[in-house]
């Protein structure tokens, strides 16, 4: 049941609770109680219902006269009184956890930094909280990680980061650690959070580039137009639209919060549908091509003399990302970077990143 709420189905949740409430129950137990009540809170998170996850630790509630074998769930309860902003409430009920004997309190759903975290976010000491966050999500912090509960940190790291202007290549990297941790736990709903928030840090395409038409150019708008494109479902039709970009399956894995062989089934699909035998096929099919492709101020250019990486590379440079930005971005090095960067130049004839972006560079300068 804690899976299938996490997967965001709730039937086969509704299923499992039925079927729960049909084991006898012998004696005490306390294992028992606490997946059950870990349960009804999976559900409550589905939905960001913090008053329902709140009520699951109520005296007439789910736990009303049953035993759990520890205080670890109520982490939840920080959690949900932080969210709610109940923040003097938070903070009592993180002091009684701190003050329990041994064993105390055992970070199995949440560590202590995290909820310190959520409790100065509650009071409203952004600083505070990030750092208690940024903390939380250290894989190498003290005492025992476990991944689960890395992610989470590493969420709300990236997440207060970007909703106080923090360094937008430190927040992406927290969300990208809470996406690939989300997605190996099989977390798609928390994984596809993740994402949104990767999706926010990029920086929007420059005016000049829209204008010019070949940045960000997914092909969809000549994807309707092809027969069989009425049959794809939702799914597939995001996943063509991103082929057409020229996505690869893990990529597109990442983008939707899917698996990659659930992108490679898809793709499957999608190439059926529309009678084509290959990616490069929809790429072609998709739209009619540039005569002659721009980016930022650069036309004229042999841009289509650039690989699909170096492409990738200049229409971020062209956005006025760092190199260190554009590593984090995809998932290189900064020096792998800097050589693309170097050719890059090369082939546009253009003296620096300066010329790629104002398109400025006299005919015929080259950066050697």
């Amino acid at each position: 049941a804690v899976r299938a709420a996490e997967a965001g189905d709730e039937a086969a949740w509704a299923a499992d609770m039925e079927s729960v409430a049909q084991l006898s129950q012998r004696g005490y137990d306390t294992v028992g109680v606490e997946y059950e009540l870990l349960a009804h809170i999976a559900l409550a998170r589905l939905h960001g219902d913090y008053a329902a996850q709140l009520a699951v630790f109520d005296a007439d509630g789910p736990l009303a006269g049953r035993l759990l074998r520890s205080q670890n769930l109520y982490a939840y309860k920080v959690d949900a009184l932080a969210a709610l902003g109940r923040a003097e409430e938070a903070d009592r009920e993180l002091a009684r956890l701190k003050a329990l004997p041994e064993p105390g309190f055992q970070p199995v759903y949440a560590s202590l930094d995290w909820l310190e975290g959520r409790v100065h976010e509650a009071y409203g000491l952004t600083g505070q909280a990030l750092r208690a966050y940024r903390a939380a999500a250290d894989p190498d912090g003290p005492g025992e990680r476990l991944p689960a509960v890395l992610a989470q940190a590493a969420l709300d790291a990236g997440r207060l980061a970007l909703a106080t202007g923090g360094r937008r290549a430190a927040a992406r990297k927290h969300l990208r650690f809470a996406q690939q941790g989300f997605l190996r736990l099989r977390r798609p709903l928390a994984a596809a959070e993740a994402t949104a928030l990767i999706d926010a840090t990029r920086p929007p395409v420059p005016a000049r580039l829209a204008a010019d038409g070949s940045a960000g150019r997914s092909g969809s708008a000549g994807l309707r137009t092809m027969a069989g494109f009425d049959a794809l479902t939702a799914r597939e039709r995001e996943v063509a639209a991103l082929a057409a970009a020229g996505r690869t399956n893990a990529e597109i894995a990442t983008s939707l919060g899917i698996g990659v062989k659930t992108a490679a089934f898809h793709m499957g699909n999608v190439l059926r549908s529309l009678g084509l035998s290959s990616r490069r096929q929809l790429r072609l099919s998709a739209g009619p091509a540039e005569a002659e492709p721009r980016i930022g101020g650069v036309a004229e250019r042999p841009w289509t003399g650039l690989s699909r990486r170096e492409r990738e590379i200049a229409e971020l440079a062209a956005r006025e990302l760092t190199d260190a930005e554009i590593a984090d971005e995809l998932g290189i090095s900064v020096r792998t970077v800097g050589g693309h960067m170097g050719r890059v130049l090369a082939k546009l004839g253009l003296r620096s990143r300066r010329d790629l972006r104002e398109g400025d560079a006299p005919e015929g300068a080259r950066t050697e």
